[in-house]
């Protein structure tokens, strides 16, 4: 016993420095040259404590010194323990702090300079970006922690879970995806392939702008920086991040500043302005919003589909245009078959009486309009109204604005001639005048041409069918004569 040594056995004894003193304390019992016996543990009998011999007091003072050890050891470890659970806790939360936060887009500079493999070093086994399926029944894997591609395979109890652990399908994942997961024992067998929780997600995004020369990314006031091992794919395959243009719809996956994959969910295509030097000061809307175009080159870059454009210019006529971009295709545009845009003048009236209908090239102008917007060079001016005469001028329309005052005449009664002889006979006949809204229309009585509205003529008294058409439009009346001076107005309505 004297000779034993706690420590030599550490398996079964966890404390060994605790038990250095209670060596201690049995060499100096046992004296020092080691000689003196102890008595020999008995086993406890049934017999009365009255019965029971008295133990030896160096053994009973050694028995007290071990009880006070064990107790000692015991509060220690118990403390010890109560350290190590604070700092689990403690280490726990920070851990769910830590994916947290990570699975929120950064913003703010590229100060950390830690690479792939370094950031993805205490994050969990099996994280992986998936590549485009090679084989039936088996899932290509790029393990981002091992740097490496593996071939696994895919049976009927694979599981497909999404970042909240719900059941997916296997067509729910696409090349790119982040994803967790585990094999089955030590074979290549799929046993779950799930959605990352520990990267961010930031989905159909449009705008980066990457820089290829400094491997950096910028979208919107977030810069992200990417490396050699970061998975860029397009249509499952792979594409260079010299290609990814602002107008691509993007799903990127990351850590911190650091991209892990990027997948271009929609491509672009290019608009081509042809003849665009013909026109002054060109400007393009896409989609009702300004879109910058190449004046050299004559390309304008859009994102794949349907697209308005607005296209304007000083010296042409604002049209829009729908176009259809295909992936990297080109649409033409000619510009030289736009309308050419004509300048314009001013006519200004003043019309007595007011309500007067006013015709520039015989068309009807609207109703009591006082200034006219007409293109620059020679019109005819023509005002009627009815019981007036109409009144007519040609004028020159510039850049500066035509006045034009116009003060109408009424048109003369005609007296008929009643001889001497005749005149206390009662009046056979009277004048008929016919007007029409519009004006300028073809009069017709009983089916006979009698001219262009305003128009007067004599009839016997009676009973007469009158026409007038103008413009593919036709209406017709009875009009009753009975009278010196009968006046109708016919108005044409479509």
């Amino acid at each position: 016993m004297s000779n034993y040594h706690f420590e030599d056995n550490s398996k079964d004894f966890g404390a060994t420095v605790r038990l250095d003193s209670l060596n201690e304390t049995v060499r100096q019992q046992a004296g020092e040259d080691g000689t003196r016996e102890f008595p020999p543990l008995k086993m406890r009998s049934r017999r009365t404590d009255a019965e029971e011999e008295p133990m030896d007091a160096a053994w009973e003072d050694t028995q007290e010194e071990t009880g006070l050890l064990n107790r000692n050891f015991l509060k220690a470890a118990l403390f010890v323990g109560l350290i190590v659970f604070v700092c689990i806790f403690v280490a726990a939360m920070v851990y769910m702090n830590r994916s947290v936060a990570s699975s929120e887009l950064p913003s703010g500079d590229l100060s950390d300079t830690t690479t792939l493999a370094q950031a993805l070093e205490e994050t969990e086994e099996g994280l992986a970006i998936l590549l485009p399926v090679q084989a039936e029944r088996v899932l290509s894997l790029y393990d981002i922690g091992k740097e490496e591609q593996m071939q696994l395979t895919v049976d009927l109890e694979t599981k497909f879970l999404d970042e909240t652990d719900a059941a997916l399908s296997f067509s729910d994942f696409k090349a790119g995806d982040v994803v967790v997961y585990t094999l089955k024992g030590e074979s290549q067998v799929l046993s779950s392939v799930a959605m990352a929780k520990q990267v961010w997600k930031k989905e159909n995004v449009v705008g980066a702008a990457v820089d290829f020369s400094n491997k950096t990314l910028t979208l919107g006031e977030d810069l992200y920086r990417y490396e050699e091992d970061t998975y860029f794919v397009y249509q499952g395959k792979t594409v260079s991040p010299g290609d990814i243009s602002a107008t691509d719809t993007l799903t990127m996956f990351g850590q911190d500043h650091l991209i892990l994959s990027l997948r271009v969910e929609q491509g672009h295509g290019y608009v081509y302005f042809k003849n665009r030097k013909m026109v002054e000061n060109l400007q393009v809307l896409v989609d009702e919003e300004k879109a910058q175009l190449d004046m050299e080159t004559g390309l304008m870059e859009l994102g794949c589909g349907r697209h308005l454009l607005n296209i304007s210019g000083d010296n042409i006529e604002e049209y829009m245009v729908y176009v259809n971009v295909d992936d990297k295709d080109r649409t033409t545009i000619d510009l030289a078959e736009a309308t050419s845009k004509v300048e314009k003048g001013i006519v200004r009236l003043q019309v007595e009486p007011a309500g007067a209908l006013v015709y520039v090239d015989g068309v009807e102008q609207p109703a009591g309009a006082t200034e006219l917007e007409i293109a620059a060079g020679s019109h005819k001016i023509e005002v009627f109204f009815e019981g007036y005469e109409r009144w007519s001028q040609t004028v020159t329309v510039g850049k500066e604005p035509v006045e034009l005052k116009v003060t109408m005449k009424k048109i003369a009664q005609e007296v008929p001639y009643v001889p001497k002889d005749v005149a206390q006979q009662e009046p056979t006949s009277g004048n008929c005048t016919v007007y029409s809204d519009p004006g300028w229309a073809k009069v017709y009585i009983d089916g006979a041409y009698v001219g262009v509205s305003p128009v007067m003529t004599r009839l016997p008294f009676g009973t007469y069918e009158i026409t007038v058409e103008v413009d593919g439009l036709s209406s017709t009346e009875m009009v009753d004569v009975q009278g010196p001076d009968t006046r109708v107005t016919i108005h044409l309505e479509e």
